[in-house]
């Protein structure tokens, strides 16, 4: 996987602390007051450079098919502040995401504050929704549905991060870096965290009832008054389940 200016052109975007290299459809030139986009854009683009993320392309479709159980008042009141950049994978089974790379900046104040982002679509704005000024591309498909979808990666994706157990692989501007499965190259000035989990790769052989895979906030620290969510993977009542990695033992659940 390669990152770079020309695939990933809002990063340089944030880089410059500019819009001027970024692409609008001719279909939406008349809809769009780039002057206040860009005034608006200097005074959010450090706050999207703070943290560049991007995940790895199992677990963003097991994250994408599953997590939106996560939105429960419970949960997203307890996501803490938090603004950066999320760089989503071109998956073909995500829904309408399917073989495009989304780009999506968010200032998310926590709690039921205002979520800003400002999301590209293979390097073209589409949409910019900020306190200062707010743009909605007339180019995407299901229009009415997709600022709520952006805004529900988000917030799944953050709480994710919050109280999942993650694997963090960080590649830096300007380097490379191996692992069994992907060679990534950062090609920009910008350092990038790539998020992973092994929740989802567990076989489950079973001829007994099966339990669904499921998401749980389970109670946990002294006095079990901390929270951490975990996934629990289909399992047989009856049967045996064989594991790649596993986060959590089977006895402690059933």
């Amino acid at each position: 996987m390669k990152y770079s200016y020309r695939n990933t052109p809002a990063l340089k975007c944030i880089e410059d602390l500019s819009l001027r290299t970024i692409n609008i459809s001719d279909l939406d030139r008349e809809n769009i007051d780039i002057h206040q986009a860009e005034n608006s854009w200097v005074n959010k683009a450090h706050l999207f450079a703070q943290n560049i993320y991007t995940f790895t392309s199992p677990f963003f479709k097991a994250m994408y098919s599953t997590g939106f159980k996560l939105l429960s008042p419970e949960i997203t009141m307890a996501i803490p502040k938090c603004s950066g950049t999320l760089i989503l994978p071109k998956e073909k089974s995500a829904g309408n995401l399917v073989m495009r790379r989304f780009v999506v900046c968010f200032n998310y104040q926590g709690g039921d504050s205002v979520l800003e982002m400002v999301v590209f679509c293979d390097g073209v704005l589409i949409l910019y929704a900020t306190k200062e000024y707010s743009f909605y591309t007339q180019n995407v498909k299901e229009a009415e549905s997709f600022p709520l979808e952006m805004a529900r990666i988000i917030v799944m994706s953050l709480a994710f991060f919050k109280f999942a157990d993650i694997e963090i692989k960080y590649v830096n501007g300007r380097k490379k870096f191996h692992d069994q499965t992907c060679k990534y190259v950062n090609d920009t000035n910008q350092d990038i965290q790539i998020m992973d989990c092994k929740w989802f790769t567990t076989l489950v052989h079973s001829d007994a009832f099966k339990v669904s895979g499921h998401l749980r906030l389970q109670p946990c620290g002294e006095g079990m008054k901390d929270k951490k969510l975990i996934w629990i993977n289909e399992f047989g009542k009856h049967g045996y389940t064989s594991h790649f990695k596993r986060p959590i033992n089977l006895d402690e659940v059933t």
